[in-house]
């Protein structure tokens, strides 16, 4: 009998290990219907966390997760990308319990999420070269004073080039985003609002940081301070920001934190602009312009669109180029950009690549006035001189064309009477610094199930060169759209690289993608396979009983 019922399980082994070679025990939900798929592996999930936690899931897998709520706190310890199918409507809610999304592997990208409903939204912990993109972090509240002051929307520490983009985070009980004990960070183009239920809270703040950037965000109405530096946080760089109505103060330098260097941000607010802890040594314009501080008025007698008194923060803290109207930034043209500093409001700017030109619309927000300024920085690599600028189709008022020139830029300074405005600057194409763009169109973000993938590629404009990267292995010559051969089983990272007739070099995203040619076979085989051979295997084993019970009534006789 143990010799009948041995080789029928060995049969089915043998069988089940041929016709399923990938399955794993802990997949074997996978085959479901569910919300959470791995595009990596074309496994699917009922929860984010079941998804992270298989063992199918590996280093470099992306993670789809489609519209719905998911009552979750999720931990990240692998280094993936966790990407929702919709922004407002992917939604992952702590249940007023722990930190929502916990990350604690490296490389992870977290993009298109609403996070909300935890006693922290985000925390990145010891995971280097993390992205945390595209999310809305809201409406995290503690609920003791143990948990109250540690929490934040999202919080990085001990952690290095970290990017925090383009989030909002907004009406979270203790803050917005902290950065601490970490370095090389970015956070940037986020908006941060109504964080704080206290003065002891903040928008954003880096702590026992350095050689970060804070750039380009909109920070309002927060408990204390909008964006603060503290502990001895250094050689970072807080520009381009929307600092506005914060409840204590606008900024906070704090604790040692000094050599960082700030200007270029708009700082409004009716009390209080910025603080300095005694003791601490900060740059607060570049050498050539400063920050706007709205309780900052006063001439400019020279018309160069920067007040002829300086603005003192506290001692040996001093803005020595304090702006006389808001800065507004502008994405022109690739990665390059269009300062304007007016004290008019500023509709639309668009730039003419074709025939090196920027219109702008500007309108009158201030009844007390004759006359308003436009101060506009225009990189030498967007437009060329010499520059024409005109006011409805006609000279304006005033025009200085040599206002300042870095050799990367020059300024142009204008007056026009208070009105409504179409302005015009006209350039000539200037010599091409700019490297090509390069967009992959093939393969995608998918699994593919041949080991031949088409390698399709456009760039903005003509190149001498192109070559790619296909997981990280020197860069492969190619002359247009290619077949990628022989790819092995497994995820795979492609990056195309591009030089234009001029030799400035563009590189395309680094696409992710997985190749599996074996193809996996529904869990319900599994079933149908045992409804087969188990009946088999009790037959098999009733009838070895029955013969073994024969043969001892025969020994008896």
């Amino acid at each position: 009998m143990k010799r009948t019922l041995g080789l029928t399980l060995l049969l089915f082994t043998v069988v089940a290990a041929f016709c399923f070679p990938h399955l794993k025990l802990d997949d074997a939900s996978a085959y479901g219907s569910y919300p959470v798929s791995n595009r990596s592996t074309g496994l699917n999930y009922p929860t984010i966390q079941s998804a992270i936690d298989a063992s199918s899931t590996s280093d470099g897998n992306i993670i789809f997760v489609n519209k719905g709520i998911y009552v979750e706190n999720i931990t990240i310890y692998k280094s993936i990308m966790l990407i929702g199918e919709d922004r407002a409507q992917t939604v992952i809610n702590g249940n007023q319990t722990e930190i929502v999304v916990l990350i604690t592997a490296q490389r992870v990208l977290v993009r298109n999420f609403t996070i909300r409903n935890g006693i922290a939204g985000v925390f990145v912990d010891h995971s280097n070269n993390t992205r945390v993109m595209d999310n809305n972090v809201v409406n995290c509240i503690p609920h003791t004073v143990r948990e109250y002051g540690f929490q934040q929307g999202i919080r990085v520490q001990y952690s290095f080039n970290c990017l925090i983009q383009n989030n909002l985070v907004a009406n979270n009980a203790v803050a917005g985003i902290l950065v601490s004990d970490s370095s090389n960070f970015t956070v940037s183009r986020n908006r941060v609002f109504s964080n704080g239920l206290s003065t002891s809270s903040y928008g954003l703040n880096a702590n026992a940081s350095s050689y970060g950037v804070i750039s380009y965000n909109d920070v309002a109405e927060n408990g204390y301070d909008g964006i603060g530096l503290g502990n001895g946080s250094r050689f970072c760089t807080i520009i381009g920001n929307n600092i506005t109505n914060n409840n204590i103060m606008n900024i906070w330098v704090d604790s040692g934190s000094r050599d960082n260097l700030i200007y270029g941000n708009n700082i409004i607010m009716k009390w209080v602009q910025a603080g300095v802890a005694n003791n601490v040594l900060n740059q607060w314009d570049s050498g050539i312009e400063g920050n706007y501080w709205s309780n900052h008025t006063g001439t400019d007698t020279n018309y160069d669109g920067i007040i002829d008194s300086f603005y003192s923060i506290y001692a040996n803290n001093t803005d020595h180029f304090p702006l006389s109207g808001m800065l507004h930034s502008y994405l022109a043209y690739k990665d390059q950009v269009v300062d304007v500093i007016t004290d008019s409001g500023v509709d639309n700017l668009v730039f003419s690549e074709s025939n090196s030109s920027v219109k702008m619309s500007v309108s009158s927000i201030a009844p007390d006035r004759t006359e308003d300024f436009c101060r506009i920085r225009i990189p030498h690599s967007l437009m060329a001189e010499p520059y024409n600028v005109t006011v409805d189709g006609v000279e304006p008022v005033y025009v200085n064309y040599t206002l300042k020139d870095d050799g990367a830029s020059r300024w142009i300074y204008l007056r026009y009477s208070h009105s409504a405005h179409e302005i015009i600057i006209d350039g000539t194409q200037p010599l091409d610094v700019i490297p090509p763009a390069v967009s992959v169109l093939s393969p995608e973000y998918l699994v593919y199930t041949q080991n031949i993938v088409s390698l399709i590629l456009v760039t903005d404009e003509e190149t001498s060169w192109i070559g790619y990267s296909l997981d990280n292995v020197k860069n492969v010559t190619i002359s247009g759209n290619v077949t990628l051969s022989e790819l092995p089983d497994g995820p795979h990272e492609l990056t195309v690289y591009a030089n234009d007739t001029v030799g400035n070099m563009g590189r395309s995203e680094t696409i992710y993608f997985t190749v599996k040619t074996q193809t996996e076979i529904p869990f319900i085989v599994w079933i149908l396979l045992a409804a087969l051979i188990i009946p088999a295997v009790g037959g098999l084993a009733i009838l070895a009983y029955k013969r073994s019970g024969k043969q001892r009534g025969q020994g008896k006789k």
